[in-house]
């Protein structure tokens, strides 16, 4: 009996084991059909990517990865590219960037389902705007399996960010020029996030809800001329960066003193969502900041032209400022303005004075040409035998000479300013005077509580041309003979209706024959205002030097008087004078003439 009874206990667990293996035999085998199923449909799917070679032509590829021309405007050495050739051949991108996910999707195969994705390492997180691109040139079935993936990954980083940063309402934001900052001449423009009913939330919700999306140069700029030259000639390390509104508007409202103009961004649904995954692409790229080819403004219209290619407006010059940009998204009405935020100092004056039309200046190109007549005063027997053509170049600035009533404030800030002409008497052309930093502001101290200031950096010759025995003689300079020459300077200004008045002392180092520090007093008044529907300028100041060392540029007071008058938007017609003199006599370096009188008659062209 219990000999029977072991038997059927040892038969019944024989059974047991053997319908275990089959189970498992059975359940491997339905695994490795599922993998090669999975396995055959990824090779079909990313095959069908590799055929379809003319997604790579695709303006909006292009515009994924920034190109202009036949070639990226972000950087070759970037990490934003898998290829190495994908800065200048998109259709290399292309074929690398699906050969990628191909080999990310058959690794995918072993892992576990729910296992997270690391955002460094994997592609298809990096990179989630180029994949939904991608799917929206599919159709039918294979569309929705792309789609699928792209959805369907765990990529931690990602999803927090989808998470975090609402997307709801999207704008273009720009911070007006800071009269404390060179490196804010042409403004700064940023993307700002928020939800849809922020305008809704208590204050302290909305904050927390709001962020900008904004394209930096890595180092502070400060006041370094070396640092300008930098990023005129090879560019800086820069980011695109993510950071709280509440943070940036602190610096630009308290710290700097920046107006703050809002323009919402007309887009639908799925632009946004592109526009969003695609800003996630370019976190923690380095991407050279460069001031002609790829700075705030240039990224945010290609970052733009992601989410729909009308937004890549440019002239055809090589820069473009914020105002012209967001002047050109206006016209063709791609933004509408929202709302002005002002710093607290300035509140008072646009009180008084009206905020300024960032979206009716002149465009930030300016080149004139001039007849300049020269005499002296004190030699009347040579008469005015000096005649000149003068031309000037100034590519990116804000003219303090501009007849334009668009700005309340009067500020000036060149970049690159090129002054030259041609002597009609010796038939040659020369270089007058080139501007690298030129900032000027005049602030009315009563309403900013903010005081007038000066900043420039540049090379100029001496007002009278060089002998061979360093000395001078009477004829006005035209030798191109040009000398550096810095100047920092601090004072007090104060606005009636149309007029501005100021007074602004200065510091200064210039090098001609010998090193020269001196002192400069200069006090005048600036008049801007609207007549006949013209704009019209007006600009009269005087200027004393005192010399630590020798008088090294030809005078020590000068005199100017200058009158603008727009003819139309983009182009003024301007007469001015400038009557030098010198007051104290130094042996050191002799002079043949102590009094010059120039006189300009000339037209000025904005592009």
């Amino acid at each position: 009996m219990l000999s029977r009874l072991l038997l059927f206990l040892l038969g019944i667990l024989f059974f047991m084991c053997h319908a275990n293996t089959s189970m498992q035999n059975s359940h491997t085998t339905k695994h490795i059909l599922a993998t090669q199923r999975k396995t055959q449909e990824i090779y079909a799917l990313y095959g069908l990517l590799a055929k379809r070679q003319d997604i790579a032509y695709n303006s909006q590829w292009r515009a994924l990865l920034h190109y202009e021309g036949n070639k990226s405007l972000i950087n070759k050495t970037s990490p934003f590219f898998i290829s190495p050739q994908g800065y200048k051949n998109p259709k290399a991108e292309y074929n690398a960037f699906i050969h990628a996910i191909l080999i990310e999707e058959l690794h995918a195969l072993t892992r576990p389902d729910k296992k997270s994705y690391n955002d460094s390492t994997s592609v298809l997180c990096q990179y989630p705007a180029r994949l939904t691109f991608i799917a929206t040139q599919l159709y039918g079935t294979e569309r929705k399996q792309l789609l699928t993936r792209i959805y369907a990954k765990h990529c931690v980083g990602l999803d927090m960010f989808r998470n975090s940063v609402d997307f709801d309402s999207i704008a273009l934001e720009f911070a007006g020029e800071s009269n404390n900052m060179p490196y804010s001449a042409m403004g700064h423009i940023y993307l700002t996030a928020q939800h849809m009913q922020a305008a809704y939330m208590s204050d302290a919700t909305a904050a927390n809800k709001a962020y900008t999306i904004s394209f930096f140069a890595a180092p502070n700029l400060g006041l370094n001329p070396l640092t300008y030259i930098r990023i005129f000639v090879g560019g800086v390390k820069g980011h695109v960066v993510l950071m709280p509104t509440k943070i940036v508007q602190q610096e630009y409202l308290n710290d700097e003193k920046r107006t703050l103009y809002n323009f919402k961004l007309l887009l639908n649904q799925q632009e946004k969502r592109l526009l969003r995954q695609h800003l996630w692409e370019l976190k923690d790229k380095e991407i050279h900041y460069k001031l002609i080819t790829y700075n705030c403004n240039t990224a945010m219209r290609k970052i733009l032209a992601v989410a729909n290619p009308s937004f890549d407006i440019r002239s055809k010059k090589p820069l473009q400022t914020p105002t012209e940009y967001l002047a050109l998204l206006h016209k063709k009405g791609l933004i509408t303005q929202q709302h002005i935020t002002l710093p607290p100092k300035k509140q008072a004056f646009v009180k008084k004075y009206g905020h300024n039309n960032v979206l009716n200046t002149k465009k930030n190109s300016r080149i004139s040409i001039a007849y300049a007549g020269f005499m002296q005063p004190n030699m009347p027997y040579i008469s005015n035998l000096y005649n000149n053509i003068q031309l000037e170049f100034s590519p990116i600035y804000i003219d303090g000479r501009n007849a334009d009533t668009a700005y309340k404030e009067f500020m000036e800030s060149k970049l690159a300013a090129l002054s030259m002409g041609f002597d009609f008497n010796v038939l040659r052309p020369y270089i007058n005077k080139f501007e690298l930093l030129r900032l000027k502001s005049v602030l009315d101290f009563t309403k900013t509580h903010s005081l007038s200031k000066l900043f420039y950096i540049g090379f100029e010759s001496n007002l009278y041309q060089p002998s061979n025995q360093k000395s001078f003689l009477s004829l006005p300079n035209t030798s191109s003979h040009i000398m550096p020459t810095i100047e920092v300077g601090i004072g007090i200004g104060a606005y009636t209706t149309y007029t501005k008045w100021y007074i602004l002392p200065r510091i200064g180092y210039r090098y001609d024959i010998l090193h020269n520090i001196y002192m400069g007093f200069e006090g005048g008044l600036i008049t801007s205002f609207k007549a006949y529907n013209h704009d019209f300028k007006g600009i009269f100041n005087y200027t004393y030097f005192y010399d630590f060392m020798a008088n090294n540029r030809g005078y020590d007071g000068a005199l100017y008087a200058y009158f603008g008058m727009a003819i139309l938007k983009n182009m003024d017609i301007f007469i001015e004078s400038k009557y030098y003199h010198t007051w104290i006599k130094h042996t050191k370096i002799p002079y043949e003439a102590t009094q010059l009188l120039q006189s300009n008659i000339g037209i000025s062209w904005h592009f």
